[in-house]
């Protein structure tokens, strides 16, 4: 019963996580925040970067920057 009451949560802010990742933002300063947001996970959270989970975060990323060219 412990185990699952401490992995519960733990599941669930891992998939916050996974969907912050996929967040297209639609700013610069919105890049930035989540950008800057990412590096503070990472310092503290190394292993959330480990298996691939990042890899939405390049489409996410290339996705807001070809979005706010166009809009530019």
């Amino acid at each position: 019963m412990t185990d699952d009451f401490i992995s519960e949560p733990a599941s669930d802010e891992m998939d916050l996580f996974l969907e912050l990742l996929e967040a297209v933002p639609t700013t610069l300063a919105g890049v930035v925040a989540l950008v800057t947001h990412l590096d503070q996970v990472h310092k503290k959270e190394l292993w959330k970067f480990e298996d691939n989970y990042t890899t939405p975060l390049i489409g996410a990323l290339a996705t807001a920057f070809n979005r706010m060219a166009v809009t530019s």
